[in-house]
């Protein structure tokens, strides 16, 4: 049962993702768009949950898995557990990864926040991954885990507080 919640510890949120990867599987296979369907026939139905148990039970010897056992935020050599699954709230997509696991491959992405006070403005952002896309740059996956926690990092506007917490300072043609 599935209490409509897509956290990684979610067993119907797992059981869903699959499905609707299935579904969309079986749609771009009968060549649909799978938005273009309104409803889904019972033998459809019937058809895409046994392939949902199929596949959980061929490589988690199980129905009962978490979220977090198939569903995995990749960068690099980094694999971590990600909650969201399509059309909820911080909805998360995914493709097949290895060993019947799923990446999560289109859903939330940049992240600001940004609170207006009488003292002047806090920021906060969050990306899934890093700042940088260079493996092996030390931002690379570094905002990973606080992604993952659902965390945010402070930022700032002030060009005095910029330069001096700067890691390094260049102009983009040297």
């Amino acid at each position: 049962l599935w209490d409509r919640k897509a956290d990684t510890n979610s067993v119907g949120a797992a059981i869903l993702a699959i499905f609707i990867q299935k579904y969309v599987e079986m749609m771009f296979n009968e060549g649909n768009i799978p938005t273009t369907e309104t409803s889904l026939p019972l033998e459809k139905m019937i058809a895409l949950l046994e392939a949902t148990q199929k596949h959980l039970l061929k490589y988690f010897k199980t129905i009962q898995v978490p979220l977090g056992k198939i569903q995995q935020l990749v960068r690099g050599d980094v694999t971590m557990a990600v909650s969201g699954i399509p059309d909820v709230i911080a909805a998360m997509s995914m493709s097949p990864y290895r060993n019947g696991t799923f990446k999560a491959d289109a859903g939330e992405s940049y992240i600001m926040l940004i609170r207006f006070t009488t003292e002047g403005p806090i920021i906060e952002t969050i990306s899934p991954f890093g700042s940088s896309s260079v493996k092996g740059h030390p931002h690379y996956d570094d905002q990973m885990p606080l992604f993952i926690r659902q965390e945010l990092k402070p930022m700032t506007m002030d060009k005095n507080l910029l330069l001096q917490q700067a890691e390094r300072i260049y102009h983009p043609g040297n």
